[in-house]
């Protein structure tokens, strides 16, 4: 084993050299030289997060293990993060080096456990640091409550609506028929009028290109922000409880639906990731291809006036975007924490940067590009010409009757009603 330990230093200075040639000793300097004394405390933080983890490792690690010395423990975790940040391994090279590091002094299946429950630690630290940010975030912000409770349950039931689908799928061995029933979370959110991030990617910014009265850039990205934050507390909310429920609290296994939703975790992150820049393009593109079947779910709903008319216009689109397995940014926010609560072989970091972000990118440019900016160019012109009641500097003083009348003149022919205007009527009596 100590030879193998030279060769793997040998090889390790050998990656750390090649890796100076390619950056450049001169680059290198330059950029050291920019961050100057503040390069102190970025390395002082770091090291203290890194002494913290290892005290934290060290519980999650059985028998003589845990009364290693602290020092050893610590070197074993550097060892582990510098074969994952110097090797395409998929940030699972340095768990395995860990693990081998760990079994020199005690064999056995307790270092591969001590490894594995230490990475689940983890993963679950990163999402409960993550949720309490977003605690925050809405505590800051004042909205009515309303709101809030919208944009929380939107995320909990399209969640619900993909536990279901899920479950179905694995019971009766039929994928599609998961399909043809996942649209039953995303009806019932829509029914009641909750905004989901996807749809907002759409409507908000139409009314910023129409020049909508109040509506400005600045709010338009606070509004996705604002949807962004609610919907993932509802995703992330269903996810920690459907995770109890697939392992009975933690105590077992999880069940044949959770090991399916874990699998897709994996698949979906680092599938991706063992592409590269391909697999990147690949999942953003199902981002965009989604969000286009999403939305257009959306702005079909809009043409009937009835539960039933409104279900089945949304009910088409949506079946197709499970179905074909594209990527929706909500639901993801619910399948990938719940994997990893059930033991997905997949980080944090993965879901993120191989999922979500790229994710809500294709969202975003699918439902404004192919169904929000395609319905504007097209209706623009056959819409009703919109116009506003008082103008700057003038002031109105119109009765409810007066304006009623002008109203059913700007009626266009074909049933189709004008808005209301942007600015509300001024009485200046």
């Amino acid at each position: 084993m100590k030879t193998f330990n030279q060769i793997l230093l040998a090889l390790g200075i050998v990656l750390l050299a090649g890796l100076l040639w390619k950056i450049g000793i001169g680059e290198l300097w330059r950029e050291l030289g920019l961050l100057g004394w503040g390069l102190a405390p970025l390395m002082l933080g770091e090291g203290m997060a890194e002494m913290i983890h290892t005290f934290g490792w060290r519980h999650c690690l059985n028998g003589s293990l845990r009364s290693l010395p602290w020092l050893t423990l610590f070197r074993i975790r550097m060892a582990g993060y510098a074969f994952n940040y110097l090797t395409p391994t998929a940030a699972l090279g340095g768990e395995v080096t860990k693990g081998a590091l760990l079994a020199t002094h005690e064999a056995g299946p307790d270092a591969a456990s001590g490894v594995l429950i230490g990475k689940l630690c983890f993963a679950l630290a990163h999402l409960i640091f993550v949720t309490l940010g977003a605690v925050l975030v809405l505590w800051q912000v004042r909205l009515p409550k309303p709101l809030w409770v919208g944009m929380v349950a939107s995320g909990a039931l399209l969640a619900l609506g993909a536990v279901f689908a899920v479950t179905v799928a694995q019971q009766t061995g039929y994928p599609i028929i998961g399909a043809m029933l996942f649209p039953v979370g995303f009806c019932t959110l829509y029914l009641l009028g909750y905004d989901l991030l996807t749809g907002v990617f759409v409507l908000s910014p139409l009314a910023l290109i129409d020049k909508r009265h109040g509506v400005t850039l600045g709010g338009v990205l606070r509004n996705w922000g604002l949807v962004f934050v609610g919907n993932f507390l509802g995703a992330l909310t269903v996810a920690v409880m459907m995770a109890i429920v697939f392992t009975f609290a933690f105590s077992t296994e999880p069940s044949p639906v959770g090991k399916v939703i874990a699998g897709i975790g994996e698949a979906r992150t680092l599938g991706y990731k063992s592409h590269g820049a391909a697999g990147m393009l690949t999942l953003f593109i199902r981002g965009v291809l989604c969000n286009w079947m999403v939305s257009t779910g959306v702005v079909g709903a809009m043409v009937s006036n009835t539960v039933g008319g409104k279900v089945t216009a949304m009910w088409m689109p949506i079946m197709l975007f499970f179905g074909m397995t594209f990527e929706h940014s909500v639901v993801n926010m619910f399948l990938f924490p719940s994997a990893l609560l059930m033991g997905g072989k997949f980080s944090v970091t993965d879901y993120i940067v191989w999922n979500e972000l790229p994710t809500v990118l294709g969202n975003m440019v699918g439902g404004l590009a192919f169904t929000g900016l395609t319905l504007y160019s097209t209706h623009l012109k056959t819409a009703p010409r919109r116009f506003s009641l008082t103008a700057p500097g003038v002031e109105l003083g119109l009765d409810a009757g007066e304006i009623a009348g002008l109203q059913a003149q700007a009626t266009d022919q074909s049933g189709w009603t004008v808005l209301p205007s942007d600015r509300p009527a001024s009485r200046g009596r």
